[in-house]
């Protein structure tokens, strides 16, 4: 039975996919991972892709598909993860908070 649904978002541009690294201290920490967050009550898995996009990323993408889902154990027990795809431009993405960290640009294969 799942306890709770989240959102997550695999956010693209020409260059590449947007991927946050936990914070030390945290679960799991220095792990890469889709931006991503609860769904509200009475907030649509949609708009919660946006909302986590713009307040994990600082950007705001174009929603363009529902990908599908993941189920995984959780303390809470089952969490079912919904992930959609979104296009951004990377140069707008602004972290801050404990999630901040550097961003670096995937290095082309051509080098």
């Amino acid at each position: 039975m799942v306890s709770q649904q989240q959102a997550g978002v695999m956010a693209t541009d020409n260059k590449g996919i947007l991927l946050l690294r936990r914070a030390p201290g945290t679960p799991h920490p220095e792990l890469w991972e889709l931006p991503r967050g609860l769904v509200q009550d009475g907030e649509p898995p949609e708009q919660t892709a946006e909302r986590v996009l713009r307040e994990q990323a600082g950007v705001a993408g174009d929603l363009a598909d529902y990908v599908g889902y993941v189920d995984y154990p959780a303390a809470e027990g089952t969490v079912r993860q919904l992930v959609f795809t979104a296009r951004v431009g990377m140069s707008d993405i602004s972290l801050s908070g404990p999630r901040s960290g550097p961003c670096h640009q995937p290095q082309s294969n051509s080098e």
